[in-house]
């Protein structure tokens, strides 16, 4: 006969569900410090490049932006993911240039 095995108690349980959520929050709060840093990367770049689509206080003029992107884009309202990409490589520089 064999010995049963012992269940895990409430206590470890909770443990190791709390380990997984540490690993997901630390995982998390390292891509949001990522997309950060790039979306600061992409603005600097950008007002380097375009410094009328910003204000005098550095905010973004949305409305300016969306008069700049119609006349890149040749008047389409939608774009793909692929177009987009595209537009920003040619309108910005190259990011070893700037940086």
């Amino acid at each position: 006969m064999t010995a049963a095995r012992p269940s895990k108690s409430t206590a470890q349980v909770v443990s190791t569900k709390s380990r997984a959520g540490q690993g997901r929050r630390t995982r998390v709060a390292a891509a949001d410090a990522e997309l950060a840093a790039v979306s600061a990367h992409a603005r600097r770049l950008l007002r380097a490049q375009q410094p009328a689509l910003f204000d005098r206080r550095g905010r973004l003029r949305k409305r300016a932006l969306r008069h700049f992107l119609l006349e890149r884009s040749s008047g389409k309202a939608h774009l793909t993911k692929d177009e987009v990409v595209a537009l920003a490589l040619a309108t910005l520089p190259a990011a070893d240039a700037v940086a």
